[in-house]
């Protein structure tokens, strides 16, 4: 799983800007429809995305007698990825998705957002985490500094960055975390910022640390560094995973920990902890929206 940062995403600028300007002429419908042609060529020329998809439905299976694996299922995974990265585009052009975004278990988090106290946010690669700006209009110019892996989608960002104008939004290369990063993102959620972070990818460098948790019925290395910054800012740690359900997004929050406790005698037993209550919910999650789950790499080794 270490080398997924190699796999390029399945990006393609001069597509999704003929995708984009298709939308803008002729709207969603249209738009949509385009991305079936564009699923396909990356499903016939994706050999690893591929076998990675038929991976994880395989094993989404073993628990879920709702899901027949096959090289169709295969492809409406690709299919709605494809649509996701539509969806990213849409919100970042400011089209209104305001109206069709909803919210699950979110009374905790409005009561952190009203009393002005930051929180972190771990979500992973399910569904659609852009979607987390609309936390913005639970209160005005409320500020939200996501961490993104940036180096394996550069086209994708970079035309993201010609479109995007969202000024209460930061974002932070995971890459490039460090103590002093980590003293900033402190200072930030002590001033009532929000923190967001996917916590499903192990980090590029090999130096960094992972846990196996079982995922899915079978060990999955997962990444501690998201545990241990959430520790470090401490302040309330919560799940978001924003899903595409019936053709609007609904935003999942559920408690993960007041606070990680970071002192040296518990902190292994409690990131241990939090890591499987998060890979429990990411579980729940999966068996929800099967198909938005875009790790396409092969998670199980």
């Amino acid at each position: 799983m270490t080398d997924w940062h190699k796999k390029q995403e399945v990006t393609n600028k001069i597509g999704m800007k003929t995708i984009i300007a298709l939308y803008k002429l002729f709207g969603y419908t249209i738009a949509r429809l385009a991305l079936y042609p564009v699923a396909a060529y990356y499903f016939l020329t994706k050999r690893t995305a591929r076998s990675a998809s038929l991976q994880y439905l395989n094993q989404l299976a073993l628990s879920s007698e709702s899901i027949k694996p096959g090289l169709l299922l295969v492809y409406k995974h690709f299919v709605s990825f494809a649509e996701s990265i539509l969806d990213q585009f849409l919100i970042w052009i400011n089209q209104p998705l305001s109206n069709t975004v909803h919210y699950q278990n979110e009374t905790d988090i409005l009561e952190l957002i009203e009393n002005r106290r930051g929180f972190v946010l771990l979500s992973a690669h399910l569904g659609n985490l852009v979607v987390c700006q609309y936390l913005s209009t639970l209160r005005p110019k409320l500020k939200i500094n996501i961490i993104v892996h940036l180096e394996h989608a550069v086209q994708f960002n970079r035309l993201l960055d010609a479109y995007r104008s969202h000024d209460n939004i930061s974002f932070y290369q995971a890459n490039d975390i460090s103590p002093a990063t980590a003293g900033e993102l402190f200072e930030k959620s002590k001033s009532g910022e929000v923190v967001v972070m996917a916590a499903d990818r192990i980090p590029v460098s090999k130096n960094n640390r992972v846990e196996k948790i079982r995922f899915l019925d079978k060990p999955a290395e997962f990444p501690q560094g998201p545990f241990i910054l959430a520790g470090l800012l401490d302040c309330p740690v919560y799940t978001l995973f924003c899903l595409k359900q019936d053709g609007q997004y609904c935003m999942y929050f559920d408690f993960l920990a007041e606070k990680i406790d970071m002192q040296p005698t518990h902190r292994a037993e409690e990131i241990s902890l939090v890591m499987k209550k998060f890979s429990h919910l990411l579980e729940k999650y999966c068996r929800i929206a099967p198909l938005q789950w875009f790790n396409f790499y092969h998670f199980w080794q």
